[in-house]
């Protein structure tokens, strides 16, 4: 497994499925890091959002959410591993934008936005 960053919540990981080979990244989040009231309601609520989009989401300038499990006092959620990092990383360590690019991945992070919004408008089938 290698560390492919951290923050204030756990860290990521590659990893590997054996038989397939296929990489992804595993966010490991420890629970007992939370305390009470906020931080811990926030650890909830975003368990619950990653399983709202492993099941309903599915869009090209979104990443993949495959599967969110619990086991003692970690959430796992296993998502699509994509080369090159956080886009906020990116963004930090250029500095400075061309204007296209910038353009390009707001287009982007507003296509997947406007794709969020549509998908919460339709009622799910149970």
């Amino acid at each position: 497994m290698h560390t492919l960053g951290s923050g204030n919540f756990g860290k990521v990981y590659l990893v590997e499925e054996r038989a397939s080979k296929e990489q992804f990244a595993a966010k490991i989040v420890d629970k007992k890091i939370f305390k009470a009231g906020d931080q811990k309601l926030h650890a909830e609520k975003e368990q619950k959002i990653c399983e709202i989009f492993s099941k309903r989401l599915s869009h090209k300038h979104i990443v993949k959410i495959h599967e969110v499990f619990t086991e003692q006092d970690l959430i796992y959620i296993i998502m699509d591993y994509v080369e090159g990092g956080e886009l906020f990383h990116r963004i930090r360590e250029k500095k400075k934008l061309p204007e296209n690019e910038a353009r390009t991945w707001f287009r982007e992070i507003m296509e997947a936005v406007d794709y969020i919004h549509e998908v919460s408008r339709v009622p799910s089938v149970v």
